[in-house]
């Protein structure tokens, strides 16, 4: 009973301390450019969107009190902060139901020192932010499921819903009933025959058919922006994606924790799967196929390590159910230094990327593009940016009536677009637009029509950064009687340059731009 106790206050403790880290770091940071983007999600309410499912816009909704503190980062974060501590004690209470409550904390402690699962899907909020917490509840259910010795089918009905919402969060969710099926087909073909089954697909179509339905009417956007993606001019494969894939997921899911589940995994197959768990085969059913689809993939285009983020769930709990009731004591022994190793990692690099952001010690390279590629530049110092963005456009336009009438705001790209338009032009009440073709503009192709039409003889910045850099088109400044460049406003930090702005006064529009017509 002494024990029990102190393997319940343990688990409580490690979701004190997780949740605490990544609050520190959303206190600490600015909102990253995906994240600014996705609250355009929350501002322009649709049953879907360019480039992903609407889930993330109702979360960032959902926390910002209907919007009242939009322009907070900290109510921005709010959801995934929550959704990230529910995370980990529904991985916990995975691991129970698997196996005991070692099981559970091993799987918590594995869980809570990723990158992928405390800082992408807990800290930032993504898509794959509400993905992530119904993966896990949809994993839980179909586990409750298959537990019971009288197939209890509203849990199959629950599992639907939760895979429903999956598929709203992000697409990968059909992986979800792939893994079912196959698990259906191996251990249990009768239940084709059964309603009850198709009743709960039903329920995962159902709350996934306005996605459908927005992709119909929208010329299948989001499925071809997402087929193109993965899509490829050629058959033959090439490791030039390959390889920062492969290391991208295992720095992504932490260096210490892959070698352990991928040790943990062959060693399971050794066994060999007849003789493991059911439960455990499951797992692996709905684990390994992303994995490899997204390694597969990447030999033919350029992919995200955290794609496959949701398949390593899978491994966390593999890989302490061998730890705990099928390794060795001596490999027991060898698994914990690593697993402590992990999470010294883990809040090594932590600690240091917060230090960069805030003080850059490492210093940026002098270049034309100076921050490109630098997570500092993205997750600070924004607040300050558009501060010196405001004083620059104040200071040129002396006129208050001028500064009320010039409202507009062009860049080339939806980043950084999203980040000027989240911290200056929104809340200062000016229209930004994007240019370029649709990847360049993503949402943006739909919110510059909502934004309207340029009129003619407007007045207007372009603005873009050094680490995201282009300067104004001349199709775009033909448009124009006169055109300046006003400045280069450096962004630093204690004395260290780690960007530029850069800043165009666009005078007198000869012609009106009309975003409802292809534009430049």
């Amino acid at each position: 009973m002494i024990s029990l106790r102190i393997k319940n206050s343990t688990i409580f403790l490690l979701l004190a301390v997780n949740f605490l880290v990544r609050l520190l770091i959303t206190l600490l940071t600015n909102l990253g450019i995906d994240e600014v983007y996705y609250v355009q999600y929350a501002l322009n309410p649709s049953m879907s969107y360019f480039d992903h499912p609407p889930l993330v816009g109702w979360i960032i909704r959902l926390f910002t009190f209907n919007l009242n503190f939009v322009y907070n980062d900290f109510f921005v974060r709010l959801g995934p902060l929550i959704i990230g501590t529910l995370n980990l004690y529904v991985i916990y209470r995975i691991g129970v139901l698997i196996k005991s409550k070692a099981v559970g904390l091993v799987s918590a402690l594995i869980y809570s020192s990723s990158f992928y699962t405390s800082i992408l899907v807990g800290t930032f909020i993504l898509p794959d932010t509400p993905l992530s917490f119904f993966w896990l509840l949809s994993i839980l259910l179909f586990l409750q499921f298959i537990s019971k010795e009288e197939s209890k089918f509203y849990l199959l009905y629950i599992f639907g819903v939760s895979v429903g919402f999956g598929l709203a969060s992000k697409y990968q969710a059909i992986f979800l009933w792939f893994g079912a099926g196959l698990y259906f087909l191996f251990y249990n073909r009768k239940i084709f025959l059964n309603y009850k089954f198709w009743f709960s697909v039903i329920l995962s179509l159902l709350i996934f058919s306005p996605i459908i339905y927005w992709n119909l009417t929208s010329e299948y956007s989001g499925v071809n922006y997402h087929s193109e993606r993965v899509g490829s001019s050629s058959w033959l494969p090439t490791s030039k994606y390959f390889f920062p894939e492969l290391f991208g997921q295992i720095f992504y899911n932490n260096p210490f924790v892959v070698i352990l589940a991928t040790i943990a995994t062959i060693k399971i197959i050794k066994i060999g799967f007849i003789n493991i768990d059911k439960k455990i085969v499951f797992l692996s059913l709905i684990g390994f196929p992303i994995i490899i689809v997204v390694l597969l993939m990447s030999f033919y285009n350029r992919t995200l390590p955290h794609w496959s983020g949701p398949g390593y769930f899978s491994l966390i709990l593999i890989t302490s159910y061998y730890c705990i009731h099928l390794a060795s004591e001596k490999f027991n022994k060898k698994a914990s230094k690593v697993i402590i190793g992990g999470v010294i990692f883990f809040y090594l690099i932590c600690g240091l990327a917060l230090i960069q952001i805030k003080n850059v010690f490492i210093p940026f390279s002098e270049n034309s593009e100076i921050g490109k590629n630098n997570f500092a530049v993205d997750l600070g110092h924004w607040e300050n940016i558009a501060y010196e963005i405001k004083d620059c456009i104040q200071k040129h336009n002396l006129n208050e009536t001028e500064i009320s009438s010039t409202n507009y705001i062009l860049t080339h790209n939806w980043f950084p677009a999203a980040h000027i338009d989240y911290y200056y032009a929104l809340p200062n009440k000016m229209k930004l637009y994007v240019l370029g073709n649709y990847k360049k503009q993503h949402e943006y192709l739909k919110i510059n029509k909502l934004r309207g039409a340029i009129p003619i003889e407007s007045n207007a910045f372009y603005i873009t950064t050094s680490n995201y850099f282009q300067r104004p088109d001349n199709k775009l400044l033909d448009k124009f009687e006169s055109f300046n460049k006003l400045e280069t406003i450096p962004v630093e930090i204690k004395g260290k340059t780690i960007a530029n702005i850069f800043i165009w006064k666009l005078n007198n529009l000869k012609e009106e731009i009309n975003f409802n017509r292809p534009q430049l």
